[in-house]
């Protein structure tokens, strides 16, 4: 079996973390990534927000103190099943050294997942 190629600019990681989201009139939902790369993420939610929202984003990466804030566009949204919705999140603002952690964590998180056959 070969890999296939992503088509994308950023390698998506599998991931399932915790992200703090503000839409724009500043109300705050906790919602947990499925995939993230330093160029966006992928989002589930109980709710859809509409494409071309913009959203604030802040999240942890592991072994950081410091949180990571950027905004994103809402750039596609679908229904999942149990009434959840998944939206893929293009990074709009991202301070580059933030934007280097998070390749960073892509590349020891992936090598790591490698290493035990997972991806």
């Amino acid at each position: 079996m070969t890999d296939i190629p992503q088509k994308r600019r950023y390698f998506r990681l599998p991931v399932r973390m915790q992200v703090n989201v503000f839409d724009p009139s500043g109300v705050k939902y906790s919602l947990n990534t499925h995939d993230l790369s330093a160029g966006g993420m992928n989002l589930v939610a109980e709710g859809g927000f509409p494409v071309n929202s913009y959203l604030k984003l802040q999240f942890n990466l592991e072994g950081e103190s410091f949180p990571i804030s950027a905004v994103g566009l809402v750039k596609w949204v679908k229904p999942l099943e149990n009434k959840k919705w998944s939206m893929g999140v293009e990074f709009i603002q991202l301070e580059e050294a933030a934007r280097e952690k998070i390749v960073k964590f892509i590349n020891t998180k992936s090598l790591e997942l490698r290493r035990r056959g997972l991806i």
